[in-house]
């Protein structure tokens, strides 16, 4: 089943914005991301918040997300595990989908640039995956850093959402 339909214009969904960039959208200003996640629970969607702040290491990110997505204790806290239970375990409603939001990600990826880009890397191919199957992952990234502009993921540039896409919208 196709995670859209067809013929109908998607363009005022959040979702369809998002995913028809990639699956991972850059926030700055915290009452866009809170309208966003607004339009994205009235859909339906299981929401779940990930605040880096604290998070100065991958060993930490590994069982903050574990502990948030509910990932089976026998999770390997490693990125191959990441990637396998995005792709295999990650509990995604049918109808509607998952929005991982991971608040303050910039201060994570400045003390951390290898582990935060392969995260993205991970979460992306993630979305993508589960995109063949018409389920909906997306990754609402909030940062402090109205600059914030992580490494490409492969030829994809991580785009700002629709409301911040210019800089001038940002700072």
């Amino acid at each position: 089943m196709a995670a859209f339909e067809r013929y109908k214009n998607n363009c005022a969904r959040v979702d369809w914005e998002i995913l028809i960039n990639g699956a991972i959208s850059l926030y700055h200003k915290r009452n866009i991301l809170e309208k966003d996640l607004k339009w994205l629970n009235e859909k339906g969607y299981k929401i779940v918040n990930i605040d880096l702040k604290e998070i100065d290491t991958v060993g930490l990110f590994h069982k903050k997300i574990k502990k948030a997505c509910n990932f089976p204790e026998y999770y390997g806290e490693n990125m191959s595990a990441l990637s396998d239970c995005l792709r295999h375990y990650l509990e995604i409603p049918f109808e509607s989908g998952f929005a991982l939001v991971m608040e303050n990600f910039d201060l994570f990826y400045e003390k951390d640039r290898m582990s935060g880009q392969e995260i993205l890397e991970r979460l992306n191919r993630g979305a993508r995956e589960r995109i063949l199957t018409g389920e909906r992952l997306i990754t609402l990234i909030q940062t402090s850093n109205p600059q914030f502009c992580p490494e490409a993921i492969g030829s994809f540039e991580l785009c700002w959402n629709r409301h911040e896409f210019a800089n001038e919208r940002r700072l």
